[in-house]
């Protein structure tokens, strides 16, 4: 389906989106408040009849605040939400709302608006509640107050491993095991070196590359942490990540290494990342075992390189497509499928095995393929990876977000089946499901771009039942640029391209049939 699934934890920078669109959305109306499953009852009623003033994200922490002395004479009712794995905060249009489900802890209504809630945490009370929470937590990249020299005089004097203290909320606010892997990696510093033995120079750049990292997700709706320029030498334009669940380096080709740090995977480049200290020992290091991510989900394309990842029936596909044997148990596919040479799949040209396309023909397909996005991704925050200069942290000079459906289609239109990670804003309204690009600085309801918007056919009724996507057979994606010229435009077969690249094949059954094909593919 086009929505996530949920099996992921929502980190900051989706944290920050939900933030983002709920200020535009929701804050300056009044709400008649329930609590449909009865677990918010006593909140619900504290919020029920008062305006929300304000929204504000705090790592993976989210604060409303309803109500006010200077709006209705009142102390404000702050809500504090943690979404969790499977949370969501959806916004509906009054006449197509669904019905609350068992987990709605939280129903808005006003006007032509409803908005549902569902979180591992919703609780409530006053300002005391939001400074308590904030002072607990660490400096979080995505907001214009945080002080990296006060978190460098924390790390320095830390006995933690530097891979232990990005994961810890209460130093790097909003930092999530797939970020922890990737910063650590683009910075070079192994994560098994103490606070202490990081250098001032290490931490600059461990800094920057969390806040160019979580402005990237903010801005584009997905964790990418391979810059495009990079891939495209690498003769890779679909890679996403590094070394995050990867056998081998996407940069060098070494092997990468794991092993269980706080319970949780730890992963590491020996030739990119040296371990320098020589008394410290990675514990029960080992060879990556692959596996296909539902956190962080990977297309065909980008999985064929690492057959482990692959599926029985893909490995099949695969060997077929060679001319090789499918015949025996996975590990011998695996195997056969490992040990084969391939070529190029637009060129024929034979490729090292990690190589997914020819540099020439990546170069020549990414240079007709990427949307045209210049001026809108986060092109005017430059820092320095060596220097002295520190990444000014926040999101206020941004000029646009990824809407939350155009962010899924975009993934899916680069191979992935599911969404990379769970996503907890999803705004079901008619403009909602058709605006592409989100002025940040403009209208406060939200309205996407009058020189592009993304514009579908879409069955209400079957994102309210399964959180899947439907469109009539074509549908037109326009892609705006900022600065004016022309619009570019592609019609797609059903919003998107199947993970081999080929269009789906059209469908004119009813959606019941379409429904029972999500469910399975799902």
């Amino acid at each position: 389906g086009l929505f996530p699934a949920k099996n992921s934890m929502v980190e900051g920078h989706s944290v920050h989106r939900v933030a983002r669109a709920h200020t535009r959305k929701l804050v300056g109306r009044l709400f008649k408040a329930t609590s449909p499953n009865g677990r918010f009852t006593e909140g619900a009623k504290l919020i029920d009849g008062r305006e929300m003033a304000k929204v504000e994200a705090v790592g993976k922490n989210l604060f409303a605040w309803f109500g006010g002395p200077k709006i209705d004479g009142r102390p404000a009712t702050v809500m504090h939400v943690h979404f969790g794995m499977s949370g969501r905060w959806a916004v509906f249009d009054a006449a197509k709302a669904p019905d609350p489900t068992p987990t709605t802890r939280l129903r808005l209504e006003t006007g032509n608006i409803v908005s549902h809630l569902s979180a591992m945490t919703v609780a409530h009370g006053d300002d005391d509640l939001y400074l308590g929470k904030k002072a607990k937590l660490g400096e979080d990249g995505l907001r214009e107050d945080a002080d990296p020299e006060a978190l460098w005089e924390r790390v320095k004097v830390s006995k933690k491993s530097i891979g232990k203290l990005l994961m810890d909320q209460a130093f790097f606010a909003g930092v999530g095991n797939i970020y922890r892997a990737e910063i650590l990696f683009k910075a070079g510093v192994h994560p098994e070196i103490l606070g202490e033995d990081v250098t001032r120079e290490e931490f600059n750049r461990i800094w920057n590359h969390t806040v160019s990292l979580l402005r990237r997700g903010f801005q584009c709706g997905s964790i990418l942490t391979v810059d495009k320029e990079e891939a495209i030498r690498l003769g890779k334009p679909n890679m996403r990540r590094y070394i995050y669940n990867q056998k081998r380096c996407g940069r060098c080709g070494d092997r990468v290494i794991s092993w269980t740090m706080a319970a949780r995977t730890c992963y590491a480049c020996p030739s990119c990342q040296p371990l320098r200290k020589t008394n410290v020992s990675i514990p029960d290091a080992s060879e990556v075992k692959v596996f296909n991510s539902h956190c962080a989900r990977e297309s065909l394309t980008e999985r064929i390189s690492t057959p482990q990842k692959l599926r029985v029936s893909e490995l099949k596909a695969e060997l077929k497509r060679r001319g090789l044997s499918t015949s025996g148990r996975k590990k011998e596919l695996v195997e056969r499928l490992s040990t084969s040479k391939w070529k190029c799949v637009s060129c024929g040209f034979t490729n090292l095995q990690t190589a997914l396309m020819c540099i020439m023909c990546a170069e020549t397909a990414l240079k007709g393929t990427l949307p045209e996005t210049v001026g809108l991704l986060d092109s005017a925050h430059k820092f320095s990876d060596t220097g002295p200069i520190l990444a000014v942290p926040g999101t206020k000079d941004l000029l646009a977000v990824r809407s939350a459906v155009a962010a899924s289609l975009d993934k899916m239109q680069a191979g992935e089946k599911l969404n990379v990670e769970h996503v907890a804003d999803l705004d079901l309204t008619a403009e909602g499901k058709t605006v592409d690009w989100t002025d940040l600085h403009g209208d406060r309801n939200g309205r996407g771009f009058s020189n592009g918007v993304m514009k579908m056919e879409v069955s209400d009724s079957k994102l309210f039942k399964d959180e899947g996507f439907d469109t009539k057979e074509k549908t037109e994606i326009v892609t705006p640029k900022l600065a004016g010229g022309r619009k570019r435009r592609n019609s797609t077969r059903a919003s998107a391209r199947s993970m081999n690249g080929s269009p789906r094949k059209s469908s004119s059954k009813k959606t019941t049939d379409s429904s029972k094909r999500q469910r399975r593919r799902r």
